[in-house]
């Protein structure tokens, strides 16, 4: 019996709603299943991974070491259609209860999603997606001491008379 995880993807936006259900459900294939083929995925990292396989794999680790007890929504979407076969999807999402490499349950988090989409013969599927960590207050990210730093430019010497 078919499910709404099972059916193609009707609308492009659809995305967002399949990728939050299957992060629910600890499902890492559902979420590849999202995708074409030859996809292109960048978590907030810069990790980049190039097929679904490597895509299901990456969420498996993350639901098994990361994301175990983690809820994931998306607050916000936007859709742009470009053309009639192909769309960009952004989703803003927040998730909570994500686990710490020591254990602890971490506070909220929140970033944007990248969807780029295709129309196909089977749905809408993913083509392409970045997911991008949202750091409220700070403008870049510098490397400092062979460390990524969260850096805010607002009060710096050189914002000044601009």
């Amino acid at each position: 019996m078919a499910n709404e995880q099972t059916l193609p993807m009707s609308t492009p936006g659809e995305v967002l709603t399949r990728f939050a259900g299957a992060w629910e459900r600890r499902d890492a294939q559902a979420i590849a299943d999202l995708f074409v083929p030859d996809p292109e995925f960048v978590n907030v990292t810069g990790l980049w991974w190039h097929t679904p396989k490597r895509i299901a794999m990456a969420h498996a680790f993350g639901f098994e070491k990361i994301f175990g007890n983690s809820h994931l929504e998306f607050v916000e979407e936007k859709v742009r259609m470009i053309g009639e076969e192909a769309a960009v999807v952004h989703g803003r999402w927040r998730v909570i209860n994500q686990d710490s490499a020591t254990g602890d349950t971490t506070d909220p988090r929140f970033g944007i999603f990248i969807f780029v989409m295709e129309k196909t013969g089977q749905g809408w599927k993913a083509v392409a997606a970045q997911n991008t960590d949202v750091v409220e207050g700070h403008e870049s990210i510098a490397v400092v001491d062979g460390k990524s730093v969260p850096q805010s430019y607002e009060d710096s010497p050189t914002s000044r008379g601009l």
